[in-house]
């Protein structure tokens, strides 16, 4: 969302970290899965590298995901056109 404030335009964008992402690919509890859902419709969202690398670790070992449908999850997530990442050519 962009605001105009005193000259200047203003982009909002929130930064989630890995609980948000990890609640929204797994829907394992309703009430964190809706929030996350949410903040994903409606916000402009930056995620970090630190956060993706995170995420990818708690899907493996925490939840047993497989390595393709980690890749399937990161492709269609930052495939968004509200997400971001700092690079964009590293998750190619």
């Amino acid at each position: 969302m962009m605001q105009y404030a005193k000259g200047f335009w203003r982009i909002n964008v929130i930064s989630v970290d890995t609980n948000a992402i990890v609640r929204l690919l797994t829907r394992d509890d309703d009430i964190q899965h809706t929030l996350a859902i949410r903040v994903f419709e409606t916000s402009e969202v930056f995620i970090t590298d630190t956060v993706l690398l995170e995420t990818e670790w708690v899907l493996r070992y925490a939840y047993g995901f497989q390595r393709s449908a980690i890749c399937q999850a990161f492709t269609d997530l930052l495939g968004l056109k509200n997400v971001s990442v700092s690079d964009p050519r590293i998750y190619r």
